[in-house]
């Protein structure tokens, strides 16, 4: 689109959604499977794609912007304090962790009041106090707080329990990937102002460093960011003087940062400037004489990735002449959709035309045949083999999908046949190694 007063309108397209609601067509270009929006949007420049290349507003907006975003960023975070874990995530997370068997409903209620308020904390410790809560207690505290199925974290430790989840649950939870919870929502609004406010935070910086009719504006930076308190001001007040050799001002800021609360991910940052620091002091104004060590240390920082000071210790290698680095091109994504399909849902069964699952495996005392057979129900069993083919066990079905436990105390150590058959034919068959030591 040319960013003219004037510009044409947009018709946009996309795909329409096929029978099964969590995947996307396989081939893109099939244009019977699109929809387009036929009717025309008329866009204004000044209101929908205003130009900020050289930013708009004077330092008091800039700083009257900061301050209201500030407000609205601290009134989100007060109620995300206050309804996530039911305001203490410390106290609930050890109510499930020292949690008896008896006390599984009493657990599960509470769980359920606190939701869809609970933390992947949370969430994970339930997930692994398997002798208290059992699969359809635990679907039921996912199922209440629809982020479960969006982490990674979380599937993964529901992949490790003994007992796993049945699909057909596992699908009621891989739902959540398509709603938005209440926690979702005040995550994002989080996140709005978050960026808003680091956006006016930026905007003020910029003016002081780049505005040559304010009078003594580094003073006033430093002013700003002293006064601002917030994580990033400080890291930006701590480089204002490592800029000007000040190393000992640097520290002092850096080491009064309290960062026990945060994330791993800002943990391991905030390590990375003191790092840098550390080796900007030892080198000295002599940075083009950093010894090996001293670059391989500002590598690793690099390679960290994160955000600022990843960035601040390429540039000093740069200009060091220690690295030689060419800005990455970033090339569009060809593929605007691709096929999905959710692990362990219904979906994902029918597709792979899977009718038999065993689990654990291997296995030891026990095992369980889950069997989902709807297309090609009739009269039934499971059979187990020896790799040899001889039958030592049957078990009859009597429904079309369901979890049969079989007990393996009477099998010796080794490897069987577990074959689905219905009405005298084979559908399905899993291999199964049973250990006794």
């Amino acid at each position: 689109m040319i960013n003219d007063e004037n510009c044409e309108h947009i018709t946009y397209v996309h795909h329409l959604r096929q029978i099964n609601p969590h995947t996307w067509p396989k081939n893109i270009n099939d244009t019977t499977q699109i929809a387009r929006i036929e009717k025309p949007i008329v866009f204004i420049k000044s209101t929908h794609c205003p130009s900020t290349i050289n930013g708009s507003g004077s330092i008091e907006e800039k700083r009257g912007t900061f301050d209201s975003t500030g407000v609205a960023l601290a009134l989100v975070e007060t109620d995300i304090a206050t309804y996530t874990d039911g305001g203490n995530t410390n106290e609930l997370n050890s109510d499930v962790l020292f949690s008896q068997s008896n006390q599984s409903m009493e657990l599960r209620q509470q769980l359920l009041n606190d939701s869809p308020y609970l933390s992947d904390t949370v969430m994970k410790s339930s997930i692994s106090k398997e002798n208290v809560l059992p699969n359809a207690m635990i679907r039921d505290v996912l199922v209440a707080n629809p982020q479960s199925a969006k982490s990674e974290q979380l599937l993964s430790t529901l992949d490790e329990r003994t007992v796993p989840m049945p699909d057909y649950m596992m699908g009621q939870i891989m739902q959540g990937v398509n709603n938005l919870g209440a926690k979702e929502m005040l995550s994002a609004k989080l996140n709005k102002w978050k960026q808003a406010n680091y956006r006016a935070f930026n905007d003020i910086t910029r003016i002081y460093q780049t505005d040559t009719t304010i009078v003594n504006a580094m003073d006033s930076l430093e002013v700003f960011l002293q006064n601002t308190g917030t994580l990033y001001a400080n890291y930006s007040l701590a480089m204002q003087y490592i800029d000007k050799f000040d190393f000992a001002a640097a520290s002092n800021i850096l080491s009064n940062i309290q960062v026990y609360d945060y994330e791993e991910q800002i943990r391991l940052a905030y390590n990375d400037y003191l790092d840098v620091m550390e080796l900007l002091h030892n080198a000295g104004k002599t940075i083009y004489e950093m010894d090996s060590t001293q670059v391989a240390d500002l590598l690793i920082i690099v390679n960290n990735k994160y955000p600022l000071i990843s960035a601040y210790a390429r540039n000093t290698l740069i200009s060091a002449g220690k690295l030689d680095y060419s800005e990455p091109l970033q090339l569009p994504v060809i593929l605007k959709a691709i096929y999905i399909e959710y692990p362990n849902s219904p979906a994902g069964d029918i597709i792979q035309q899977s009718y038999l699952k065993i689990y654990p495996v291997p296995a030891r005392d026990y095992c369980i045949a889950e069997y989902r057979i709807l297309d090609v129900f009739g009269s039934g069993m499971i059979s187990v083999t020896d790799i040899s083919g001889k039958l030592l066990k049957q078990y009859l079905i009597t429904q079309a999908i369901d979890q049969q436990t079989i007990n393996l105390e009477n099998f010796n150590t080794g490897t069987y046949l577990f074959l689905l058959v219905i009405n005298n034919k084979v559908i399905d068959s899993k291999k199964v190694t049973i250990i006794k030591e």
